[in-house]
């Protein structure tokens, strides 16, 4: 059985890019990087080909399928959440998870000039000294690509870093790849840009 095993095992290779947060990894001649810290390591230098941590940032909270469903069914249709779509328009256009909104990530960056707005029509309010208050938020859940996108896991972290409490940001990695290839439905969004 072992030999058995051995021989379907991939060839896996590790390489040290210099940095302590990101090593590349050689399966079956494919470069994957990965993410080595999780909590508040710096997903900007994982752009593309990136496996993320499945907990981008302490307290952010990690789903898979059934709970995404569970919170578009409880939360999404009750007002109290927002199922986040942080690809791009166009990808968005060509087919998202029902219920989704599309808030590209460049939105959420703190370079963004209207974050505040955006994050105030997540339910947040303004508070003193230019701050904002996330005590009437509503919970969201973000999702890009796949697995190997790190633009859900920054949208995640972004949110947080603006003070949106991470116990209502939720976070799921397998995107819509992994939602396709459980065999869930996807639909093309009213009144998306073609």
């Amino acid at each position: 059985m072992a030999i058995c095993l051995a021989t379907f095992a991939p060839h896996v290779a590790a390489q040290d890019t210099g940095g302590q947060n990101l090593a590349r990894l050689d399966w079956k001649g494919v470069s994957v990087g990965i993410t080595q810290t999780l909590p508040e390591s710096d997903l900007s230098r994982c752009d593309t080909d990136c496996l993320p941590p499945l907990t981008p940032h302490r307290g952010i909270i990690p789903v898979a399928e059934a709970e995404v469903i569970g919170f578009l069914r409880n939360q999404v249709t009750e007002g109290t959440g927002l199922l986040i779509d942080v690809r791009s328009a166009q990808a968005y256009a060509a087919g998202s998870i029902p219920g989704a909104l599309n808030i590209p990530l460049e939105l959420l960056k703190d370079t963004n000039p209207y974050r505040a707005d955006i994050l105030k029509a997540f339910g947040a309010m303004d508070a003193p000294s230019n701050t904002l208050d996330f005590a009437t938020a509503r919970s969201v859940l973000v999702f890009g690509d796949g697995p190997l996108d790190p633009d859900a896991a920054n949208a995640a972290s972004q949110l947080v870093q603006a003070g949106y409490p991470a116990r209502q940001v939720l976070y799921y990695r397998g995107g819509l790849q992994s939602w396709q290839l459980m065999g869930l439905n996807i639909a093309e969004p009213k009144g998306a840009p073609s």
